[in-house]
């Protein structure tokens, strides 16, 4: 992960995948990622897409919002 995210590139990513076979493991290395380097990687998957999908047709904005916030305190304040 480290190498996704260079002097040039930024500090913050995107991982989409289809599926996570160890989220906790993908969890910790992001944090890692984050602690070590000051970057942010937030990973999605098929079922974090579809939810997001949902909350878009039906016009949720707020929720869109507030699965996101949830995504990134995960990440950032669960240490």
């Amino acid at each position: 992960m480290k190498r996704a995210l260079g002097e040039t590139t930024g500090k913050f990513g995107l991982l989409v995948c289809r599926k996570v076979e160890n989220v906790e493991l993908l969890m910790k290395r992001c944090k890692d990622t984050m602690n070590r380097d000051r970057k942010f990687i937030l990973f999605f998957d098929d079922n974090d897409i579809k939810t997001l999908l949902t909350l878009k047709s039906k016009e949720d904005e707020e929720g869109i919002i507030d699965y996101l916030s949830e995504k990134w305190d995960r990440l950032v304040l669960d240490n």
